[in-house]
């Protein structure tokens, strides 16, 4: 109701009327009709235009005939413009169409427009990289009659943790005011870099390497050594490990591969530039991020404690929740040909 009569002008300006007549201030009508309507929905200028026009002894509440183009046309132009080109901005539309700024900006927001950034994807995807993506989800989907295998997976990638993590939040000033200045982050932060494996039931091996060192194929051979044997115990009822990971190097060198083969684990295939379709960077890293940021930590203790929180913050079913939603991204994988799916 209340959606409709914002979008009704002429009951919106008799509520004013009512208001007028009922001998309210133009302040106390505003304050009547955000308490319905929303929080600062009507401008306090719009209604003392009006509160003006009655005392004025004008009692007519429908627009003076206006010269220009009309609404529709107007709306149809910008329309047309964006389907051109959605990134054009509201200078480039207004200067297109023949409008002001101001007047365009009002029309894209009765159209319910919103400027919005497209989603950050890793690669450019080529019609062979669609093809494959398309292809793999397709032989994951269909590996067997039934999705419930996937509580089976074990998966895992590595994570750089900052010391200090940075984070720009707006700040309410007075209005003149400038906000308290946000500091730069460091040309070299100092970081640590996070391993882990998990699956649907929770964390089956983690740990942090020494301070900026990372992965090579060579280290993440002795990784899996130990997760292997952590699943062993953790899950003894599996016959045999599925690893999905990432095609990282470390992750898919010769090496590694005759580790993953000596060590019994299967792996399950995995398109590149693909982390929509990997439960750590989907699920658990974005998890950990939103975690640390804004956090600093002085020493590695600190940073170790502050992982072990968000660990220990965590349900199974958090964990289940991430291996859970690969079924539905693979189909939207197919769905959609093989582009990027937005989250």
């Amino acid at each position: 109701m209340a959606e409709q009569l914002l979008q009704d002008h002429h009951a919106l300006r008799a509520v004013f009327l009512y208001e007028y007549l009922q001998g309210h201030t133009s302040s106390e009508a505003r304050r009547n009709l955000c308490t319905v309507l929303g929080e600062d929905i009507i401008s306090l200028n719009t209604i003392k235009n009006w509160f003006k026009k009655f005392q004025q002894g004008s009692f007519d509440l429908n627009d003076k005939p206006r010269s220009g183009r009309p609404r529709s046309d107007i709306d149809g132009d910008i329309s047309d413009e964006m389907k051109t080109e959605p990134r054009a901005s509201v200078r480039d539309i207004s200067s297109s169409i023949g409008l002001s700024s101001t007047t365009t900006f009002r029309h894209l927001h009765s159209l319910g427009m919103a400027p919005k950034f497209g989603q950050v994807v890793p690669h450019e995807l080529t019609d062979d990289q669609k093809s494959v993506r398309c292809d793999l989800a397709l032989s994951l989907l269909t590996r067997k009659r039934r999705t419930d295998w996937i509580k089976d997976i074990t998966t895992g990638d590595e994570k750089w943790v900052l010391y200090v993590n940075h984070t720009r939040k707006r700040q309410w000033v007075p209005e003149g005011e400038a906000a308290q200045p946000d500091p730069k982050g460091e040309l070299h932060e100092k970081k640590v870099m996070l391993s882990i494996w998990w699956d649907s039931k929770g964390v089956i091996f983690r740990e942090l390497l020494p301070d900026h060192a990372t992965i090579n194929s060579s280290l993440y051979c002795t990784q899996l050594e130990k997760m292997v044997l952590a699943h062993q115990s953790l899950r003894p009822k599996r016959s045999k490990l599925l690893l999905l990971h990432d095609n990282a190097r470390p992750h898919t060198s010769l090496m590694t591969r005759q580790k993953l083969q000596a060590l019994g684990v299967e792996v399950l295939p995995h398109p590149s530039y693909s982390p929509n379709l990997a439960p750590t960077d989907y699920h658990l890293f974005r998890s950990l991020q939103n975690h640390l940021a804004g956090q600093r930590f002085h020493d590695r203790e600190a940073v170790e404690k502050g992982i072990d929180a968000f660990f220990a913050s965590k349900s199974p079913e958090f964990y289940e929740s991430g291996i859970s939603q690969l079924p539905m991204r693979w189909q939207e994988v197919i769905d959609s040909d093989g582009q990027y799916i937005n989250y």
